[in-house]
């Protein structure tokens, strides 16, 4: 009876040290898999994010042809495409288009109205907060603020020196994490030869084609014909290094960007 009785006791229920080991290696599994659902949470959120800066850049793709598409090609000298370099924080130079269309999204107006529009590329905290980050900005001025200077000769001082300002507030923001933004140019000349031309630092027209630096190249009465688009979109850790500049900018659009272009004709319309 007391032998039963000892094997009862021995039986009954787990030691301390048996209880302090279980609990070790309950802490340790718990802790492999906080790390491993961690580590598939950021995954997911890289995905995610990257999927919908993606959805952003096509987008905003479709957006810069739609308005070229549209282009309004002004006569009697005024002019109505201007692009220009302009330096922007941790990338370099970058080109901001100016141009006369028809948005057929309205941009804030009814839409086919013709309105000055301009792109840019910025570096801005997001409705006010939060670590910077690159994006692309689209602005659209209205039908009466465009047509009080209709007959300009300089789209960048005569139209847009005065609304600089909301070009890149956040309502005009097109795509977050745009870290290039870049245009080609095809020119037919009077003989009908067709030349792309890319390394420019501005190109303005009005009555007729003005590229600086001078390319010997393009000849006098050449007409701008097709213009091709590349974007470049970086992910949310390409961002991060580019602001704390732990990685130099070709290198990050190397290996966590993407780049999405398109090439569209210019219309022979004009007003």
């Amino acid at each position: 009876m007391r032998q039963e009785k000892r094997n009862i006791r021995h039986s009954a229920g787990l030691s301390l040290i048996e209880l302090l080991v279980s609990m070790a290696i309950t802490a340790v599994l718990l802790v492999m898999l906080a790390s491993l659902l961690s580590v598939s949470l950021n995954k997911w959120n890289d995905q995610t994010g990257r999927v919908a800066s993606d959805g952003e850049a096509r987008a905003a793709l479709e957006t810069i042809v739609a308005d070229i598409r549209s282009v309004m090609i002004k006569t009697h000298g005024a002019e109505w495409w201007n692009v220009k370099m302009e330096s922007v924080e941790d990338i370099g130079s970058q080109p901001l288009l100016m141009c006369l269309s028809r948005p057929m999204d309205g941009g804030g107006a009814e839409s086919g109205d013709v309105c000055a529009i301009q792109y840019r590329v910025e570096k801005r905290s997001l409705f006010g907060s939060g670590d910077p980050v690159h994006g692309l900005y689209r602005c659209v001025l209205s039908p009466s603020k465009t047509f009080e200077s209709a007959g300009a000769s300089d789209l960048d001082t005569e139209v847009w020196v005065s609304h600089r300002d909301e070009s890149v507030q956040t309502d005009w923001l097109l795509a977050a994490n745009v870290v290039d933004l870049q245009f080609r140019f095809q020119f037919l000349d009077p003989e009908g030869n067709r030349q792309w031309v890319d390394s420019v630092s501005s190109l303005r027209i009005g009555e007729g084609v003005q590229l600086f630096p001078v390319h010997s190249d393009v000849p006098e009465g050449a007409e701008l014909t097709h213009v091709e688009i590349v974007l470049m979109v970086v992910d949310r850790v390409g961002q991060q290094l580019l602001n704390s500049g732990d990685m130099a900018y070709d290198e990050v659009c190397t290996r966590y960007g993407r780049s999405y272009q398109s090439t569209v004709a210019i219309p022979s319309t004009s007003f």
